[in-house]
């Protein structure tokens, strides 16, 4: 039986097995599908919290599995045209850029890539911040650390909150199109 715990002579080293890996992202993964979940029901036709930013989002990875990264034409980007550099007054969104980018090229819709790299980075993140604290802390952890730097959703639109309502909370915006979505 293998242990998880090693000792050396200057301090208690904590390693986390694969179990306890596959674990916690499970767990993470569930608490993500939870914090968004009229999301997870609607992958390819709705977009969280307000149109905006997902939109914007969805956009800039549509144009990052589509034109080859850090060239020219990817800096000049879709939007502002005749103005060069477009892609510098924004995030280019790279890493996320990893997960959306073979998705739309699976033949996903660029929304369903956006929803699923969103959903990915919930138990990436927490994962992470489970690690760090295990590793700072030097001892076994439970999900505490990484339910606490899990990043929360804003649940309300820009909207609803200047009107000082909050009905529309945790409601999903319906999408009409999508650049490249045929």
């Amino acid at each position: 039986m293998r242990s998880d715990v090693s000792f050396t002579a200057e301090s208690t080293v904590v390693r986390m097995t694969w179990s306890s890996v596959v674990m916690a992202v499970c767990a993470y993964s569930a608490i993500a599908v939870l914090l968004t979940f009229p999301l997870v029901l609607h992958l390819s036709s709705v977009v969280p919290h307000d149109v905006g930013d997902p939109m914007l989002s969805t956009a800039i990875l549509w144009w990052n599995a589509h034109v080859l990264p850090l060239t020219e034409r990817w800096w000049n980007g879709f939007a502002f045209y005749p103005a060069p550099g477009f892609m510098a007054l924004s995030d280019a969104r790279l890493g996320e850029s990893l997960l959306a980018t073979p998705l739309q090229w699976l033949g996903c819709s660029p929304v369903t890539s956006y929803n699923v790299t969103l959903l990915a980075t919930y138990p990436l993140c927490a994962i992470a911040a489970h690690w760090r604290a295990r590793e700072a802390a030097r001892c076994r952890g439970h999900l505490r650390p990484g339910i606490c730097l899990l990043p929360v959703p804003r649940r309300a639109s820009p909207a609803s909150r200047a009107a000082g309502s909050v009905r529309d909370a945790g409601r999903s915006r319906h999408v009409a199109s999508v650049p490249g979505d045929a």
